[in-house]
């Protein structure tokens, strides 16, 4: 898919992107808690239309360590959501290989499995290069993904409703997916649509067609060496529990080697 057009269907669910999301908390409470106590500046990457930045931008100002918060996306439609949330918080148009940002942070993390979108080798290792280089010399770089689970892969899905929201107004929303998965690609194609449930079906307010390159736990440990990042922890989940070979996700927290 060309970039622009990506990018155009990003910037039509924005309007719909915080209606149909889901609750972020513990992922929240999760990052928070592997910071440091002396973390005062953060990055997220990709970071939407804000709801993860603004919760650590939130928790950092409760505890009076804040500096700088920066969240960078490339859907300048997404950004204006988030900066009507938080104005507060440095919103910052760009993408991941190649972060338009000077400053050096403590904490820069990549949330809500956005790494699986990098099919090549090659473009994951410019993500871990660059956020190294924004890193302050002690800081943390931190990202959630899933493990590969090829059980789950195989079953095609179609029409499935992975979210049902009303709005204030009663309006009925719907997300509805379907997926098939290239084994010799290793990747997931999802294709998400939004539609309103009224009584004549129409066309989906927003859609999303995505590929989730699955990679597996040494493949990432040999990336992030590549590009000069250790692997400090790894949790299977969000609830802090180890991480094993049937843990459901991986989550890595890395520092400069």
């Amino acid at each position: 898919m060309e970039q622009n057009d990506l990018l155009q269907r990003y910037d039509a669910w924005a309007d719909y992107y915080d209606l149909i999301d889901f609750d972020r908390s513990g992922m929240i409470s999760f990052y928070r808690g592997i910071m440091d106590e002396k973390t005062g500046s953060v990055l997220e990457l990709a970071c939407g239309t804000g709801t993860m930045t603004i919760g650590i931008a939130t928790h950092l100002r409760q505890r009076k360590l804040l500096h700088q918060v920066v969240g960078l996306d490339s859907s300048p439609r997404m950004l204006e959501q988030a900066s009507r949330r938080d104005s507060g918080i440095e919103w910052g148009l760009g993408g991941m290989r190649d972060p338009p940002l000077q400053s050096r942070f403590d904490f820069v993390f990549c949330a809500c499995n956005i790494l699986h979108g990098f099919w090549i080798d090659e473009d994951l290792v410019k993500v871990f290069r660059a956020a190294r280089t924004l890193l302050s010399p002690s800081g943390i770089f931190a990202f959630d993904i899933y493990q590969p689970n090829f059980d789950y892969l195989r079953k095609r899905r179609l029409n499935c409703v992975v979210r049902s929201v009303v709005d204030t107004s009663g309006r009925q929303f719907q997300v509805l997916e379907d997926t098939v998965y290239q084994p010799r690609i290793r990747v997931l194609y999802v294709d998400w649509r939004l539609v309103q449930k009224t009584s004549e079906t129409g066309p989906p307010l927003a859609q999303m067609v995505y590929g989730f390159r699955q990679y597996f736990p040494e493949e990432i440990e040999r990336l992030l060496a590549v590009a000069g990042l250790g692997i400090r922890r790894r949790y299977g989940d969000f609830d802090g529990s180890p991480f094993t070979k049937n843990s459901k996700k991986q989550i890595v927290v890395c520092a400069r080697a």
